[in-house]
């Protein structure tokens, strides 16, 4: 029976349309990094999820910090979290 790999690891074709002048870019930059153009285009792509991703993630806490602060600030809101709870959510 076939081993089944994980996902992370398994590698599909994809087929990408671009201009002959990026092309041309890709490779060398491919050849002064001394990998394969895919190889050059997996690292790139991961570079720039993560990138998005991290923006994505700073984004959301600056909301959060912003809705805290704001809660924070309201004289009517007198909502509190017991500590007990925060330090049972954070496993301390």
């Amino acid at each position: 029976m076939a081993k089944v790999q994980a996902l992370g690891r398994r590698r599909v074709s994809v087929n990408v349309c671009l201009d002959l002048g990026l092309l041309a870019r890709l490779d060398a930059a491919a050849e002064r990094e001394g990998a394969s153009r895919s190889e050059l285009l997996r690292q790139l792509l991961s570079r720039a999820l993560e990138d998005k991703e991290a923006e994505a993630e700073a984004l959301v806490d600056e909301g959060l910090a912003l809705a805290m602060d704001e809660a924070a600030a309201d004289p009517t809101n007198q909502e509190r979290i017991p500590w007990e709870r925060v330090k049972g959510k954070l496993g301390l």
